[in-house]
């Protein structure tokens, strides 16, 4: 009994560990390593002592080969990683819309580090990202990924392997990332775009006028304003992007 509790714990500290790496709102340099492994062992133990998280039978330490161990350890982390790779689809339309909006902006040269992708984004997308991650909180999707991985113990049992995915939903949902990203910069960008307008216009009745010059300026001054003026409307967009939350996730692990 002893050893199939530790087997089940084990698995299950692999599946919670492996979604919290791949998630971005933890995949932070910033938060400690500790922190992680923390949270990741109370999630486990968590999901431990609800109903539900049962081991498939016949499994123990002493009585199974290291090949089919080694075949449930892969299975829980590919699984766990999984999870996190779909409630990350949810973050990626906010940071698609900033990075959209920043190179608008031309701002895509005072490019920082991102702590969660060790690689160059602006300002603007370093921005909206923290947007989404607050709205992920305070709409408690979070409530969502626990009722997810809880239903995962039902439908996908601890100890039953690889499990063989649906990727087409997987490219599905990014996809409509990609599509929701632009639903959200769009009044940013419909401003955007009557400005250039207007200054190719202006170019062609004051040909005299350097509007090169002062194009850039001018682009930068409009974007900056739109982008305070419909910064509610955007995180209400953002907002009900996370919200799919509850079809999304369930769509991607459905059979």
């Amino acid at each position: 009994m002893i050893e199939r509790t530790v087997l089940e714990l084990l698995l299950l500290a692999l599946r919670t560990a492996s979604f919290v790496v791949f998630f971005p709102v933890f995949n932070d340099g910033r938060l400690p390593r500790l922190v992680k492994i923390g949270f990741s062992l109370s999630l486990a133990w968590l999901l431990f002592t609800t109903p539900g998280s049962a081991l498939q039978a016949g499994l123990t330490v002493t009585n199974i080969h290291w090949i089919r161990l080694a075949i449930l350890v892969i299975g829980e982390v590919l699984f766990g990683a999984a999870l996190g790779f779909a409630f990350g689809i949810l973050i990626e339309p906010a940071r698609i819309a900033g990075a959209y909006i920043g190179q608008e902006l031309g701002l895509t040269m005072a490019a920082t580090t991102d702590p969660t992708r060790n690689q160059q984004t602006n300002v603007v997308t370093q921005i909206f990202e923290s947007l989404a991650v607050l709205a992920f909180f305070v709409l408690d999707i979070h409530h969502v990924f626990l009722r997810v991985m809880k239903v995962s113990l039902v439908e996908f049992p601890i100890g039953q392997g690889i499990v063989l995915l649906p990727g087409t939903a997987a490219a599905h949902q990014a996809d409509l990332a990609s599509r929701w990203g632009l639903m959200i910069a769009s009044p940013v960008g419909i401003c955007l775009f009557i400005t250039i307008v207007a200054l190719g216009l202006l170019m062609r009745s004051v040909p005299q006028m350097n509007v090169f010059a002062v194009g850039l300026s001018i682009r930068l001054g409009v974007g900056l304003f739109a982008t305070v003026l419909f910064l509610p409307v955007m995180f209400e967009m953002i907002s009900r992007v996370l919200r799919q939350a509850e079809f999304v996730v369930p769509t991607f692990f459905s059979t």
